[in-house]
């Protein structure tokens, strides 16, 4: 029987440690970090575009059953223009400020321009591709929860819904 716990002493064989992978970015993870906190805890403290969107064109709920974090992404869209994106819900600081970040992304662009945006976010902060700070704004400094695997869900639950939203028909 295993203790509760007890796996989170558990590595697979050629894991990194999140000290490990700190180690290795050196000054400029360093410097990642601390913008990440900042502009992490900026958006959760104060979150853009939080409150419900009136005559919302899309409508996605997204739920991360592991810590709980709830969220729903609405899109108001003018033909193929994203005129506004609004969130509500409830969760840990990085998925309030994922979801800030991503409203701020997307509004102003065409859909399909916006779901080019979710899926490099999604790649970025998966660590799939490099982040691009001209394309993803402010939460280029997510991509620092790299370092916490565990917490990935957290900041990829708002980009996802949105993925959703934007990928249904009209």
């Amino acid at each position: 029987m295993v203790k509760p716990g007890a796996g989170r002493y558990l590595r697979r064989v050629g894991d990194e440690s999140s000290d490990e992978r700190r180690e290795k970015s050196g000054a400029d993870g360093a410097a990642v970090a601390a913008l990440y906190r900042e502009r992490v805890m900026t958006h959760a403290r104060a979150p853009r575009n939080f409150g419900a969107l009136e005559g919302a064109t899309r409508r996605v709920e997204g739920h991360n059953p592991l810590c709980g974090d709830r969220v729903t992404m609405a899109v108001f869209q003018e033909g193929e223009r994203i005129v506004s994106v609004r969130f509500e819900g409830a969760g840990c600081a990085l998925s309030i400020a994922s979801a800030s970040m991503a409203t701020e992304a997307l509004a102003g662009r065409e859909r399909e321009a916006a779901r080019a945006v979710v899926r490099e976010a999604i790649a970025a902060l998966e660590g799939r591709c490099a982040a691009d700070e001209r394309v993803l704004g402010e939460a280029v400094a997510l991509t620092a929860v790299s370092a916490f695997p565990a917490r990935l869900r957290c900041v990829t639950l708002a980009w996802q819904t949105l993925d959703e939203a934007l990928a249904g028909e009209d």
